[in-house]
């Protein structure tokens, strides 16, 4: 069961101003936005990672995108990677196999986004949205950047 998401005021920008690097300690922060497969490539990861930097959190992912090359494994969740716990953990095109959600079954809240509404993942999301990742990143995008 989806529910709509209603925000009545104004959200509240967080901005992390240390630098953003490969190395992050995701297994201590407190909001991580995550990108599997489905996030759309390295642009659509590298729009997670500006997102995720406006509202103060880090960034992880699943272990395709690892295996492709093209994100650290220092920033992969699951059982091949870091076990995280944070308040929040969003999660942006990740299908939710077993060994992923092994890595995040102590976080207080998991908000899933995935086109598919069969996705395991919405199977231990407490908010799930079935919609493409981009369009809800643009979303958000827009909400939080307005001045």
């Amino acid at each position: 069961i989806l529910f709509p998401v209603i925000l009545k005021d104004t959200p509240e920008i967080l901005r992390d101003d240390t630098e953003n690097t490969e190395a992050q300690d995701i297994e201590h922060a407190n909001y991580v936005f995550s990108g599997g497969r489905g996030i759309g490539g390295r642009e659509g990861y590298q729009r997670l990672e500006e997102l995720a930097a406006v509202c103060g959190a880090k960034t992880a992912t699943s272990r395709a995108n690892v295996d492709e090359g093209w994100i650290s494994k220092e920033r992969q969740v699951g059982l091949s990677g870091k076990v995280i716990a944070p308040k929040v953990y969003f999660a942006v095109g990740i299908s939710g196999a077993a060994h992923h959600v092994i890595g995040i079954e102590d976080a207080e809240t998991v908000i899933a986004v995935n086109a598919d509404r069969n996705a395991p993942i919405f199977d231990v999301a407490d908010l799930g949205i079935v919609a493409d990742g981009q369009k809800v990143i643009d979303h958000l995008q827009k909400i939080l950047m307005r001045e």
